[in-house]
């Protein structure tokens, strides 16, 4: 579970703007990935908008939803839906993190913009290098 060791291990030492709040401990999330229950989406979808809007409840200046545990991404549009907040994933991440990597023009570009925006570098040219913050 995450703590302030996690957080402090990366460099964040100011947790006061971060709240975390877990699946429901005897409910519906937990049993299925601990005993094996029957995957009733609408359950589970219902449980972590259940805790998500607690949640928010309790912190009405909560800004942005992260979903850290890999069992939830199926739920982050419920749950956006259900808040009206972003909710990010490691799906959002892997997203992210690809854009990077492969650009794609944005559909509305004419022909001269595409081509220029188009940055196609084949993978084996990244293999090995470093990123960096530009």
């Amino acid at each position: 579970m995450l703590g302030d060791d996690v957080f402090q291990a990366i460099g964040i030492n100011d947790t006061s703007d971060l709240h975390i709040k877990g699946a429901l401990r005897e409910g519906k999330i937990r049993s299925y990935i601990r005993d094996g229950s029957p995957y009733i989406r609408e359950e589970l979808a219902a449980e972590l908008i259940q805790v998500g809007r607690q949640l928010v409840k309790e912190h009405p200046d909560i800004g942005v939803i992260l979903l850290e545990c890999t069992q939830f991404p199926p739920f982050s549009v419920d749950i956006q839906k259900a808040l009206s907040l972003p909710v990010y994933d490691v799906v959002t991440l892997a997203k992210w993190f690809y854009s990077g990597l492969v650009s794609v023009p944005h559909p509305k570009w004419s022909a001269e913009d595409e081509k220029e925006a188009l940055l196609e570098v084949p993978t084996s040219e990244m293999a090995g290098r470093k990123f960096s913050n530009l």
